[in-house]
């Protein structure tokens, strides 16, 4: 095993073991909230009982209707709270990373992204200067057949990722639009991980 290789297997398993820890957070945290929808509602069920027991039973089946749709919205505003968070733990688990990982992140990104022909990778300025030696010959060695990209700081660029250009078409690449394009696929996801386990 190269080298790289060494490296890539160590970042899939770094980025395995802080994946199931950030499920376990966000699992923990869903339970929590969970819990404190369910006393909102017996509270609720406990205040709508006597008038339940007063009224005919269309007035009870109504109360009770409304009771049951407040637990609804109560739960999934908790749900809710729980993914929130738990993607704000992914965007700051990704902002944590080391510097090795990050721009192994970075290398695969810009694979993925990248158009054929020549174009311009821009990074921030802190990234640029913590940039690892070889970075651009390794991004390029992977593009050999599609195109190459000169690697470039650039002021307007503050946040973590990078965005590729090519003439007049621009990429964006930072982390921060990356996650909130994929927000509603992310929330499934983690919706799945988080909330398969009650029913």
């Amino acid at each position: 095993m190269s080298g790289i290789e060494r490296i890539l297997s160590q970042i899939e398993q770094d980025g395995a073991a802080r994946c199931a820890q950030i499920d376990a957070d966000a699992h923990a945290s869903a339970q929590a909230l969970s819990a404190d929808a369910d006393e909102q509602c017996a509270a609720l069920r406990a205040r709508a009982e006597p008038a339940l027991r007063a009224a005919r039973k269309k007035a009870a089946e109504a109360a009770e209707s409304a009771a049951q749709a407040q637990c609804k919205r109560l739960l999934l505003q908790a749900k809710n709270r729980a993914l929130d968070e738990a993607l704000s733990v992914a965007c700051a688990a990704l902002e944590a990373l080391e510097p090795d990982e990050y721009f192994a992140a970075v290398l695969r990104l810009a694979v993925k992204w990248a158009l054929p022909g020549d174009g311009e990778l821009l990074l921030s300025q802190a990234d640029a200067a913590r940039l690892p030696d070889g970075f651009a010959d390794a991004v390029n060695n992977q593009l050999v057949d599609s195109g190459s990209l000169r690697i470039s700081a650039s002021g307007r660029i503050t946040e973590q990722g990078f965005v590729l250009v090519y003439g007049d078409i621009e990429i964006n690449c930072l982390f921060s639009a990356l996650l909130e394009e994929q927000q509603d696929t992310l929330r499934e996801l983690l919706a799945e991980l988080l909330f398969a386990r009650e029913g």
